[in-house]
C-alpha cells in the first residue's frame, strides 16, 4: 500500500508460486462459508471506501485485513494491515502479540509488538511502544518512542527515541529526539532534542529546550526552560532555571530560580539562589555548602560571585563582580559594582557603592552614595552621591545631598544635610548638622556645626562648637570657638578660645582670641581683640579692637557700662570704665543700714613700710588748701551720672602743687584727690596747732601770775 501526493497504489505479491492468498484480500466471511456476496471495498472517481462486516458471527476474518502469505498453505501468517473495532494495527508486527488489550492503534514496523493487554495506547513509528505489555493510554509518536515502556500509563513520547528506556513510568509528556531517552520515572515534562535524557528516577520536572536538564539523574520537581538550560544538574531538586544556558553548570543545588539568558550558567552548587536577568550570577562557583541563599535581579547582577552567600543584588550589573562577599544587598544599576569580598553592605540607588571591593557593614542610600568606597566600612550614606569620595573612612554617617562628598580617609565624621561637610576629606569626629554647615571643611577635626551654612568656610580650624544658621561662617583654621546663634562668629577666620552666644555676637571678629561675649550683638564691632568679656544685649557693640576688657551691659553705651573693666590693670569701674583706681564708680555709693562697716581696709603695717617720715609743716600747708562747694557740670559725659546739688571738696590742681601726692591724673587727663590720706596731714596739722595753743597756753599761765603779783 502506498499513498503519495499523486496517487494511492496497491501492490501485490505475484510470484508464481501459488499461495493461499494473491498478495492482497479483502475479506468479509460471516459464520457461513456459503453466505451471500457482500460489497467491501469500493473506489470511484471521487472516493476510495473500506466496509467492514461487524457481525457478531465469527468469521474466516475478522472486517479488514492486508496479509502477505508466501507460496506455503502452511508457512506462518504476517499481517501488514489488520483494522478490526477493538484494534487498529498498522505495520509488520505491529500489535502482533495483541490479546485482550482494546482500542490501541499502533501504526509502524513492529509498534506495539509486545502488547497484550494493554489498553487505549497511540503508538506511531517504528518499534513504537515496542516493549509494552499491560501499559495503558499512552501515546508514542516517533522512531523507537517509549521503546522499552512495559507497563507505564498515561504518557506522551513524542520524537525519536523519545522516552526510550522508560519501563514503568507514568503521567509523562516527553516531546523531542531522545527526551528523556532514559527516563523511567513520572510526571516529568521533556520538550526539546535531548532534554532530560538521562533523567532516570527524578519525578515532577519539567526540561523546554534544548539539551535542557540533559544530565539530570535524580532531581525531581525541577523547571528547567531553555536552550542548555540546567543541563548539568543531576540530583539538584527544586530548582527554576528560565533562560538559555540558564543554570547550565548546576549539578547538585537545591531551590534555586535562574531566570534570564546565561543566568547562574557557571553555577556549580549552592542551594536557595535566585538570579533573574541577563547574565545574573552568570559566573558563580558554589558547591553545596557556599553561594547560598543569594538572590540576583538583573542583567548581570552577581555575575562573578564564586563562594558568596545570602546577598541580594537587584539591578543591572548590581554586584557584578562579587566573589566571595556575603550578605550584601544591592539594588540598583551597577549598585555595588565592583565588591568583590565585602560583607554586610547595603547599597540601594544608581552606581551606589560603586567601587566599593572590601568594605563592610555599610548602607549607601542614593545615586552614586559611596560611590569610591574601597574598603570603607561601617558608613552610612544617605542622598544624592553622599560619601562619593568616601575610601577608607570608616563609622561615618552621611545624610543629604553630597554630604560628605569628597570625604576621602575621614573617619567618625556625622554630616546632615545637603553639602553638610561636602569638602572634607580627611577630617575626623566632626558633627555637621544643616545645609552647607561645614562645607568647606578639608582636614579640621572634632567639630560640631549645628545650622544652615554653620562653619560653611572651615578648612582645617579644630575643636570649634558653631550652633546657628551662618554661625562661624568664614571660620578657617580657627580652633577651639564656641559659638551660639544666628551669625555668631560670622566673621571669625583663625581667632581661637572665643565664646560667641546670641545673635550676631561677635559679628565682627575675624582674629581676636579668647573672646566671651554674651548677648545679642555683643561684641559685634571687635574684629581683632583679644581677652574681652561682654555680657549682655549689644554689651560692647562699639568696643572696636580693644583687649582685655570687661564690659557688662544691656545697650551699646560706651564708655560707660555698668560695670566696666580692664583685666591688664585688674581696675573695675561701676557706671564707667577705669582709666586710674582698681574700683572707679561713676555716681553716689549708698547703704542703707543703722550700721555700716567698711568691707576693707588700707594697709598700714610699720613692717610693710620703710623711709618713714613725719610731715613737716602740715598746718600750713593744710592752711593754704582751699575747701569748696560746687555743683558737678552734668553736661561731661564724664559726669553725667554725677550727683546733683550742692557738694563740698577740694579743688585738685590746688591741691597738687601743696600735696601733688593726694593727686592722681588718669590716662584721660583727669584728675582725682585721694581725700583719705588728707587725715593723716590733718594729724600733724592738728598736732603743730596744738603745740601752738599749749604754747599760749604756758605764755597766758605766765602773764596771769605776772599780773598777780
Amino acid at each position: 500500500l502506498r499513498i503519495t501526493p499523486d496517487s494511492a497504489r496497491i501492490y501485490i505479491n505475484d510470484s508464481n508460486t501459488k499461495g493461499a492468498k494473491g498478495g492482497f484480500a479483502v475479506g468479509g466471511l460471516s459464520g457461513s462459508t456459503k453466505a451471500g456476496s457482500a460489497e467491501f471495498l469500493r473506489i470511484t472517481p471521487d472516493s476510495a471506501r473500506i466496509y467492514i462486516n461487524d457481525s457478531n458471527t465469527k468469521g474466516a476474518k475478522g472486517g479488514f485485513a492486508v496479509g502477505g502469505l508466501s507460496g506455503s498453505t502452511k508457512s506462518p501468517s504476517g499481517n501488514f494491515l489488520d483494522l478490526t473495532p477493538d484494534n487498529y494495527f498498522i505495520g509488520q508486527e505491529a500489535g502482533k502479540s495483541i490479546t485482550t488489550g482494546l482500542y490501541n492503534s499502533f501504526i509502524g514496523y513492529q509498534s506495539g509488538q509486545v502488547n497484550t493487554v494493554g489498553n487505549n495506547n497511540l503508538f506511531l513509528g517504528y518499534q513504537s511502544g515496542y516493549s509494552n505489555i499491560d501499559g495503558d493510554r499512552n501515546t508514542f509518536l516517533g522512531n523507537k518512542a517509549g521503546y522499552t515502556n512495559t507497563n507505564g500509563f498515561s504518557n506522551v513520547f513524542v520524537g525519536d527515541s523519545a522516552g526510550y528506556s522508560n519501563s514503568g513510568g507514568y503521567y509523562n509528556v516527553i516531546i523531542g529526539t531522545k527526551a528523556g531517552h532514559f527516563n523511567n520515572a513520572s510526571f516529568n515534562t521533556f520538550l526539546g532534542y535531548k532534554a532530560g535524557y538521562n533523567t532516570s528516577s527524578g519525578i515532577a520536572n519539567m526540561f523546554l529546550g534544548y539539551l535542557a536538564g540533559y544530565s539530570n539523574t535524580t532531581g525531581y520537581r525541577n523547571v528547567f526552560m531553555g536552550y542548555f538550560a540546567g543541563r548539568n544538574n543531576t540530583t539538584g531538586y527544586t530548582n527554576t532555571l528560565i533562560g538559555s544556558s540558564a543554570g547550565m553548570s548546576l549539578s547538585s543545588g537545591n531551590s534555586n530560580i535562574m531566570i534570564g539568558a546565561n543566568a547562574g550558567q557557571s553555577f556549580y552548587g549552592g542551594d536557595d539562589n535566585i538570579f533573574i536577568g541577563n547574565n545574573s550570577g552568570a559566573t558563580v562557583k558554589g558547591s553545596t555548602s557556599i553561594a547560598n541563599n543569594n538572590i540576583f535581579i538583573g542583567s548581570s547582577a552577581g555575575n562573578k560571585v564564586t563562594t558568596g552567600s545570602n546577598n541580594l543584588m537587584i539591578g543591572t550589573e548590581s554586584g557584578l563582580a562579587n566573589t566571595t562577599g556575603y550578605y550584601n544587598t544591592f539594588m540598583g544599576y551597577q549598585s555595588g559594582f565592583n565588591n568583590t569580598i565585602g560583607y554586610n553592605n547595603t547599597f540601594m540607588g544608581y552606581q551606589s557603592g560603586f567601587t566599593n571591593t572590601s568594605g563592610n557593614y555599610n548602607l549607601f542610600l542614593g545615586h552614586q552614595s559611596g560611590y569610591s568606597n574601597l574598603d570603607g566600612s561601617y558608613n552610612f550614606f544617605m542622598g544624592y552621591q553622599s560619601g562619593y569620595s568616601n575610601t577608607t573612612g570608616d563609622f561615618n554617617l552621611f545624610i543629604g545631598r553630597r554630604s560628605g562628598y569628597l570625604n576621602t580617609t575621614g573617619s567618625r565624621n556625622t554630616f546632615f544635610g545637603s553639602n553638610s561637610g561636602d569638602s572634607n576629606t580627611t577630617g575626623e569626629d566632626n558633627l555637621f548638622i544643616g545645609s552647607g554647615s561645614g562645607s568647606s571643611n578639608t582636614e579640621g577635626n572634632y567639630n560640631t556645626f549645628l545650622g544652615s551654612a554653620a562653619g560653611a568656610a572651615n578648612t582645617t580650624g579644630i575643636r570649634n562648637t558653631f550652633l546657628g544658621y551662618m554661625s562661624g561662617y568664614q571660620n578657617t583654621t580657627g580652633n577651639s570657638n564656641t559659638f551660639l546663634g544666628q551669625y555668631t562668629g560670622y566673621s571669625n577666620t583663625t581667632g581661637f578660645y572665643n565664646i560667641f552666644i546670641g545673635i550676631t555676637a561677635g559679628g565682627a571678629n575675624t582674629t581676636g582670641a579668647r573672646n566671651v561675649f554674651i548677648g545679642d550683638q555683643s561684641g559685634y564691632s571687635c574684629a581683632t581683640g583679644h581677652s574681652n568679656v561682654f555680657l549682655g544685649y549689644e554689651a560692647g557693640y562699639n568696643v572696636v579692637n580693644s583687649s582685655n576688657k570687661l564690659y557688662i551691659s544691656n545697650s551699646k553705651d560706651w564708655p560707660n557700662p555698668l560695670i566696666g573693666g580692664d583685666f591688664s590693670t585688674g581696675r573695675v569701674g561701676i557706671n564707667r570704665m577705669p582709666t586710674t583706681y582698681a574700683l572707679e564708680v561713676n555716681g553716689t555709693i549708698w547703704a542703707n543700714g543703722a550700721q555700716i562697716t567698711a568691707g576693707n581696709t588700707t594697709w598700714s603695717d610699720a613692717r610693710f613700710k620703710k623711709n618713714i617720715i613725719t610731715i613737716n609743716n602740715a598746718l600750713v600747708n593744710v592752711c593754704a588748701l582751699r575747701g569748696v562747694t560746687y555743683d558737678w557740670d552734668n553736661v561731661n559725659s564724664n559726669t553725667s551720672n554725677f550727683p546733683k546739688g550742692k557738694q563740698i571738696g577740694v579743688i585738685a590742681q590746688e591741691v597738687e602743687k601743696i600735696f601733688p601726692e593726694l593727686v592722681t591724673t588718669g590716662e584721660d587727663g583727669y584728675k582725682s584727690v585721694a581725700y583719705e590720706k588728707m587725715s593723716a596731714l590733718l594729724v600733724e596739722a592738728i598736732k603743730e596747732q596744738q603745740k601752738q595753743i599749749e604754747a599760749l597756753k604756758a605764755e597766758l599761765e605766765s602773764i596771769k601770775a605776772m599780773l598777780k603779783k
